[in-house]
């Protein structure tokens, strides 16, 4: 009797504890979401023009947030994953509302884990809005990020790097998690540093990790806030802030020591982009748009033992703002025509005219918005339109089917991807 009782504790314990491979883990995915504490604003013109320079939906981030979690509650997901870009900016009480918001997520039993932003920790001087001012109010330290985010992977994490807040979490029996913190942000002074990196030492610890993987035959996925691989092309020169340093490199290093997949964020767009190294080892990318920009998309994939299915929702209306999709689409439009104008200054390019000027900015908007919805492909509106500005600024664009293609395989928004070649 002693014998049968111990056999039955044994196959509880293992029921309770243990992910077999026949079993689907459902994984929820949201980044970027920027969340402002509404007690730090009152919506007057200093707010407003914030959003106008940003691109951000502050204002409704609260109600998206909230319908956004509630999707996953409702949807009973096991495991959730943030990239970072938690707050707008770092601010103290952001931090504190925003982890109250999963809590019923966390008491639910769902296993939560985040990795800092650029926009999270030590940002000097975060802000508040009251009417057409702001004014300067608290932010936090890395200690402080792990300690209210402690719920958040920090307390489960089987090995932690000592010189950031990198770690490593279990997600199932075979899968670790591999949570990287590829942000500067021991090195701010006066503002945030939109680039990222990965300490000498970090990596070291990460090869370690690998390594540790491969000899207790682990699957590995990461989770990172920079990009590790381009995701449009000519990133890497136009946009080289939203990809970690040395990318390419790292990109090998982790394809050949078998990450197959990594989580990201930061470039606000919905996109999955494919890398193989020259061993012939692939890794994917699939990074999450911003919850606080249109197209506000997060993410649900399914895990089995071989595969990750993914799909892709978006919150498309809010009941305090019933021209939230609409203005979200006209807000993100007007912002990229100033990000296009902008690159255009930067690089000294010559354009005959405004008028042509202001042509190539709305045309580059609507790419952009393409770009941050995900499989964008480009209509014969948009084909037509381009080769009427090549012949009037007398530019020698490439138009055959090859180069006009936008997007880079696989698919972004509803793709299965495997974890074998």
């Amino acid at each position: 009797m002693r014998n049968l009782l111990k056999l039955i504790f044994l196959f509880i314990c293992m029921s309770s504890c243990a992910v077999t491979e026949s079993e689907i883990v459902t994984i929820g995915i949201m980044s970027d979401m920027h969340y402002l504490s509404g007690k730090l604003t009152d919506g007057g013109n200093a707010h407003k023009n914030y959003e106008r320079i940003a691109g951000r939906n502050i204002s409704d981030i609260s109600a998206i947030l909230d319908k956004t979690l509630a999707d996953f509650y409702d949807r009973k997901i096991d495991i959730l994953l943030i990239p970072g870009d938690m707050t707008k900016d770092g601010e103290k009480q952001s931090h504190e509302e925003f982890i109250l918001k999963l809590q019923p997520l966390i008491d639910a039993g769902v296993k939560i884990y985040v990795i800092p932003g650029n926009h999270d920790i030590n940002v000097p001087n975060p802000i508040g809005f009251k009417e057409n001012t702001t004014y300067k109010v608290e932010n936090i330290s890395a200690s402080e990020f792990e300690t209210i985010y402690s719920q958040c992977g920090y307390n489960d994490a089987i090995y932690k790097d000592t010189t950031s807040l990198s770690y490593v979490a279990e997600l199932t029996v075979d899968t670790w998690l591999l949570a990287i913190d590829s942000n500067k942000h021991k090195e701010y002074t006066n503002q945030t540093i939109t680039a990222g990196h990965i300490q000498p030492s970090t990596e070291q610890w990460i090869t370690e990790v690998l390594s540790q993987a491969k000899q207790k035959n682990k699957k590995v996925i990461g989770l990172m806030h920079h990009g590790l691989i381009e995701h449009i092309i000519f990133q890497d020169l136009i946009f080289p802030q939203y990809l970690v340093d040395d990318w390419r490199r790292l990109a090998s290093l982790f394809a050949d020591n078998g990450v197959k997949f990594i989580f990201t964020g930061h470039f606000h767009s919905n996109d999955i982009s494919e890398f193989e190294s020259d061993k012939g080892n692939k890794l994917y990318d699939i990074e999450t748009g911003a919850l606080s920009v249109y197209p506000f998309s997060y993410r649900i994939a399914e895990m089995t033992n071989d595969a990750l299915d993914i799909k892709t929702f978006r919150v498309t209306d809010v009941e305090a703002n019933p021209d939230f999709w609409e203005d979200g689409r006209k807000h993100v439009k007007q912002w990229a025509k100033e990000i296009v104008k902008q690159k255009i200054r930067e690089r000294n390019l010559k354009i005959a005219s405004d008028a042509i000027l202001e042509k190539i900015a709305d045309l580059g908007s609507e790419i952009v918005i393409l770009h941050l919805q995900g499989d964008e492909e480009l209509n014969d509106d948009l084909i037509l339109r381009i080769k009427e500005i090549a012949q009037e600024a007398d530019l020698p664009i490439d138009l055959s089917p090859e180069y006009m293609q936008l997007d880079m395989p696989p698919s972004d928004n509803n793709v299965k991807l495997f974890f074998g070649k």
